[in-house]
Protein backbone atom coordinates (compact mmCIF):
# COMPACT_ATOMS: atom_id res chain seq x y z
CA UNK A 1 0.00 0.00 0.00
CA UNK A 2 1.63 3.46 -0.84
CA UNK A 3 2.27 5.82 2.38
CA UNK A 4 -0.04 9.13 1.74
CA UNK A 5 1.22 11.96 3.43
CA UNK A 6 -1.35 14.20 5.07
CA UNK A 7 -1.13 18.18 5.34
CA UNK A 8 -0.93 18.69 9.50
CA UNK A 9 -2.54 21.36 10.66
CA UNK A 10 -1.64 22.78 13.84
CA UNK A 11 -4.39 22.80 16.71
CA UNK A 12 -4.12 26.21 17.46
CA UNK A 13 -4.70 27.32 14.26
CA UNK A 14 -8.87 28.04 14.68
CA UNK A 15 -7.74 31.20 16.75
CA UNK A 16 -4.06 31.84 15.42
CA UNK A 17 -3.54 35.37 15.22
CA UNK A 18 -2.71 34.82 11.43
CA UNK A 19 -5.48 32.71 10.90
CA UNK A 20 -7.60 35.34 12.51
CA UNK A 21 -6.28 38.24 10.28
CA UNK A 22 -6.66 36.57 7.16
CA UNK A 23 -10.13 35.28 7.70
CA UNK A 24 -12.37 32.26 6.71
CA UNK A 25 -12.03 32.81 2.97
CA UNK A 26 -8.67 33.05 2.93
CA UNK A 27 -7.89 30.23 5.39
CA UNK A 28 -10.30 27.83 3.21
CA UNK A 29 -7.91 28.68 0.86
CA UNK A 30 -5.05 27.69 2.88
CA UNK A 31 -6.30 24.48 3.60
CA UNK A 32 -7.06 23.12 0.24
CA UNK A 33 -3.29 24.32 -1.66
CA UNK A 34 -1.98 22.87 1.44
CA UNK A 35 -3.58 19.29 0.85
CA UNK A 36 -3.13 19.75 -3.08
CA UNK A 37 0.80 20.72 -2.13
CA UNK A 38 1.20 17.48 0.16
CA UNK A 39 -0.18 15.10 -2.80
CA UNK A 40 2.01 16.33 -5.10
CA UNK A 41 4.86 16.32 -2.75
CA UNK A 42 5.93 20.40 -4.05
CA UNK A 43 7.55 20.76 -0.48
CA UNK A 44 5.58 23.82 -0.17
CA UNK A 45 5.34 25.07 -3.35
CA UNK A 46 1.99 25.84 -5.37
CA UNK A 47 1.88 27.42 -8.90
CA UNK A 48 -0.12 30.43 -9.68
CA UNK A 49 -2.62 28.55 -12.42
CA UNK A 50 -3.51 26.00 -9.40
CA UNK A 51 -3.98 29.28 -6.89
CA UNK A 52 -6.78 31.20 -9.74
CA UNK A 53 -8.29 27.38 -9.64
CA UNK A 54 -8.92 27.25 -6.03
CA UNK A 55 -9.30 30.32 -4.94
CA UNK A 56 -9.05 34.60 -5.77
CA UNK A 57 -6.24 36.78 -6.40
CA UNK A 58 -7.55 38.44 -3.23
CA UNK A 59 -6.91 35.67 -1.35
CA UNK A 60 -3.91 35.11 -2.34
CA UNK A 61 -2.58 38.33 -1.34
CA UNK A 62 -3.86 38.19 1.93
CA UNK A 63 -2.11 34.65 2.77
CA UNK A 64 1.05 36.62 2.12
CA UNK A 65 0.36 39.78 4.23
CA UNK A 66 -0.02 38.09 7.26
CA UNK A 67 2.74 35.64 6.64
CA UNK A 68 1.19 32.63 6.01
CA UNK A 69 2.62 32.49 2.28
CA UNK A 70 5.55 33.79 0.91
CA UNK A 71 5.70 34.80 -2.71
CA UNK A 72 8.07 32.95 -5.47
CA UNK A 73 8.50 33.00 -8.82
CA UNK A 74 5.58 31.12 -10.58
CA UNK A 75 3.49 30.54 -7.42
CA UNK A 76 3.80 31.02 -3.59
CA UNK A 77 5.42 28.51 -0.87
CA UNK A 78 3.98 27.58 2.65
CA UNK A 79 5.85 29.62 5.16
CA UNK A 80 8.25 27.14 7.50
CA UNK A 81 6.84 24.25 4.95
CA UNK A 82 9.96 22.48 5.85
CA UNK A 83 9.72 22.72 9.59
CA UNK A 84 6.06 21.36 9.79
CA UNK A 85 5.44 19.01 6.95
CA UNK A 86 6.55 15.93 5.76
CA UNK A 87 9.45 16.46 2.66
CA UNK A 88 9.08 14.91 -0.47
CA UNK A 89 12.36 12.92 0.20
CA UNK A 90 11.10 11.47 3.35
CA UNK A 91 7.85 10.39 1.39
CA UNK A 92 9.34 8.45 -1.07
CA UNK A 93 12.17 7.07 1.02
CA UNK A 94 9.11 5.44 3.20
CA UNK A 95 7.61 4.46 0.18
CA UNK A 96 10.79 2.99 -0.62
CA UNK A 97 11.37 1.10 2.51
CA UNK A 98 7.59 -0.01 2.67
CA UNK A 99 7.83 -1.87 -1.01
CA UNK A 100 11.43 -3.41 0.62
CA UNK A 101 9.47 -4.75 3.42
CA UNK A 102 6.87 -5.85 1.48
CA UNK A 103 9.46 -7.81 -0.94
CA UNK A 104 10.55 -9.76 2.36
CA UNK A 105 7.14 -10.56 3.51
CA UNK A 106 6.20 -12.14 -0.15
CA UNK A 107 9.93 -13.88 -0.19
CA UNK A 108 9.22 -15.18 3.47
CA UNK A 109 5.90 -16.41 2.43
CA UNK A 110 7.16 -18.39 -0.58
CA UNK A 111 10.31 -20.11 1.90
CA UNK A 112 13.37 -17.80 0.01
CA UNK A 113 15.89 -16.33 2.62
CA UNK A 114 16.53 -12.82 2.33
CA UNK A 115 20.16 -13.00 0.88
CA UNK A 116 21.83 -10.18 3.12
CA UNK A 117 20.20 -7.46 5.27
CA UNK A 118 21.30 -3.77 5.37
CA UNK A 119 24.38 -2.96 7.44
CA UNK A 120 25.49 0.86 8.25
CA UNK A 121 29.09 1.62 7.90
CA UNK A 122 29.37 0.95 11.51
CA UNK A 123 28.46 -2.89 11.37
CA UNK A 124 25.17 -1.98 13.04
CA UNK A 125 21.75 -3.04 10.81
CA UNK A 126 20.11 0.08 9.33
CA UNK A 127 16.25 -0.06 10.66
CA UNK A 128 14.07 1.53 7.81
CA UNK A 129 12.22 4.48 9.02
CA UNK A 130 9.02 3.72 9.79
CA UNK A 131 5.50 6.14 8.71
CA UNK A 132 5.29 7.69 12.69
CA UNK A 133 8.79 8.52 12.24
CA UNK A 134 8.38 10.34 9.22
CA UNK A 135 5.53 11.67 9.16
CA UNK A 136 5.46 11.87 13.34
CA UNK A 137 3.36 10.59 15.97
CA UNK A 138 -0.22 10.54 16.46
CA UNK A 139 -1.17 10.93 13.19
CA UNK A 140 -4.82 9.59 11.42
CA UNK A 141 -2.74 7.71 8.76
CA UNK A 142 -4.66 4.67 6.06
CA UNK A 143 -3.99 1.29 7.39
CA UNK A 144 -0.51 -0.09 6.52
CA UNK A 145 -0.53 -3.98 6.19
CA UNK A 146 3.09 -3.81 6.07
CA UNK A 147 3.81 -2.68 10.02
CA UNK A 148 1.80 -6.23 11.15
CA UNK A 149 2.32 -8.65 8.44
CA UNK A 150 5.73 -9.80 8.76
CA UNK A 151 4.67 -11.27 12.17
CA UNK A 152 1.36 -12.70 10.28
CA UNK A 153 3.16 -14.29 7.30
CA UNK A 154 4.51 -16.82 10.35
CA UNK A 155 1.21 -17.23 12.34
CA UNK A 156 -1.78 -20.01 11.64
CA UNK A 157 -5.04 -17.94 10.95
CA UNK A 158 -6.44 -17.79 14.24
CA UNK A 159 -10.42 -19.60 14.12
CA UNK A 160 -12.95 -17.72 14.13
CA UNK A 161 -15.22 -17.74 17.67
CA UNK A 162 -17.94 -19.86 17.66
CA UNK A 163 -21.13 -18.11 17.03
CA UNK A 164 -23.27 -17.61 20.17
CA UNK A 165 -26.52 -19.82 20.16
CA UNK A 166 -29.39 -17.14 20.48
CA UNK A 167 -31.21 -19.06 23.16
CA UNK A 168 -34.12 -17.40 25.58
CA UNK A 169 -32.82 -16.83 29.29
CA UNK A 170 -34.33 -19.25 31.40
CA UNK A 171 -37.16 -17.18 33.76
CA UNK A 172 -39.24 -18.12 36.97
CA UNK A 173 -42.53 -18.37 36.28
CA UNK A 174 -44.79 -14.83 36.19
CA UNK A 175 -47.95 -14.54 38.13
CA UNK A 176 -49.66 -13.30 35.05
CA UNK A 177 -48.65 -16.66 33.17
CA UNK A 178 -51.76 -18.70 32.15
CA UNK A 179 -52.41 -21.63 30.37
CA UNK A 180 -53.08 -21.50 26.76
CA UNK A 181 -56.30 -22.84 24.59
CA UNK A 182 -53.45 -26.07 23.60
CA UNK A 183 -53.18 -26.57 27.49
CA UNK A 184 -56.94 -26.21 28.24
CA UNK A 185 -58.03 -29.04 25.08
CA UNK A 186 -55.17 -31.20 26.34
CA UNK A 187 -56.49 -30.95 29.54
CA UNK A 188 -59.96 -32.07 28.39
CA UNK A 189 -58.90 -34.85 26.19
CA UNK A 190 -56.95 -36.21 29.34
CA UNK A 191 -59.73 -35.71 31.78
CA UNK A 192 -57.85 -33.59 34.21
CA UNK A 193 -59.02 -30.37 35.42
CA UNK A 194 -56.81 -27.19 34.41
CA UNK A 195 -57.26 -25.18 37.40
CA UNK A 196 -55.97 -28.29 39.69
CA UNK A 197 -52.99 -28.45 37.19
CA UNK A 198 -52.22 -25.01 37.28
CA UNK A 199 -52.32 -24.84 40.92
CA UNK A 200 -49.94 -28.13 41.40
CA UNK A 201 -47.91 -26.87 38.27
CA UNK A 202 -47.06 -23.07 39.77
CA UNK A 203 -46.38 -24.64 43.52
CA UNK A 204 -43.79 -27.17 42.30
CA UNK A 205 -42.34 -24.33 40.25
CA UNK A 206 -42.13 -21.99 42.89
CA UNK A 207 -40.75 -24.58 45.50
CA UNK A 208 -38.11 -25.60 43.43
CA UNK A 209 -36.97 -22.41 42.10
CA UNK A 210 -37.60 -23.43 38.28
CA UNK A 211 -36.67 -21.57 35.77
CA UNK A 212 -37.30 -22.03 32.26
CA UNK A 213 -37.10 -20.37 28.55
CA UNK A 214 -40.45 -21.39 27.38
CA UNK A 215 -43.23 -22.41 30.70
CA UNK A 216 -45.88 -23.02 27.63
CA UNK A 217 -43.26 -26.26 26.94
CA UNK A 218 -42.84 -26.51 30.62
CA UNK A 219 -46.35 -27.07 31.14
CA UNK A 220 -47.09 -29.20 27.88
CA UNK A 221 -44.93 -31.64 29.48
CA UNK A 222 -46.88 -31.03 32.35
CA UNK A 223 -49.66 -32.65 31.70
CA UNK A 224 -48.12 -35.33 29.77
CA UNK A 225 -47.64 -36.53 33.25
CA UNK A 226 -50.88 -35.40 34.81
CA UNK A 227 -53.10 -38.59 36.14
CA UNK A 228 -57.35 -37.67 35.74
CA UNK A 229 -58.43 -37.38 39.62
CA UNK A 230 -61.66 -39.32 40.30
CA UNK A 231 -63.02 -37.27 42.75
CA UNK A 232 -62.73 -34.14 41.39
CA UNK A 233 -65.28 -32.85 38.20
CA UNK A 234 -62.89 -31.50 35.07
CA UNK A 235 -64.06 -28.26 34.80
CA UNK A 236 -64.08 -26.92 31.10
CA UNK A 237 -63.67 -23.00 31.48
CA UNK A 238 -65.53 -21.15 28.84
CA UNK A 239 -64.34 -18.05 27.11
CA UNK A 240 -65.06 -14.29 28.15
CA UNK A 241 -66.14 -11.95 25.63
CA UNK A 242 -62.77 -10.61 25.10
CA UNK A 243 -61.66 -14.25 23.89
CA UNK A 244 -60.02 -14.62 27.33
CA UNK A 245 -60.38 -18.06 29.79
CA UNK A 246 -60.92 -17.06 33.52
CA UNK A 247 -59.74 -19.79 35.30
CA UNK A 248 -61.76 -21.58 38.16
CA UNK A 249 -60.70 -21.41 41.92
CA UNK A 250 -59.46 -24.56 43.39
CA UNK A 251 -61.68 -26.14 45.24
CA UNK A 252 -62.31 -25.65 49.08
CA UNK A 253 -60.01 -27.74 51.13
CA UNK A 254 -57.88 -29.24 48.14
CA UNK A 255 -54.60 -28.63 49.98
CA UNK A 256 -56.50 -30.80 52.87
CA UNK A 257 -56.43 -33.49 51.08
Amino acid sequence: MVQIPWFKVDDNLAFHHKSVAAGNSAMGLWVRAGSWCAQNLLDGFVPDHMLTRMGTAAQVEKLISVGLWDRKEGGIVFHQWTERQPLRSEVTAERDAAKERMRSIRAAKKGVKKESSQVSESGSPELPRTAPEVFGNPDPTQPDPTLNSASAADETPAASPPKRSKRKPALPLSDDWRPTEDHLKRCRDLGVDPGIELARFRAHAEANDRRQASWNAAFTQWLLNARPSGNVRPIRPEPDEQGRIQLPPLPRGFFDQ
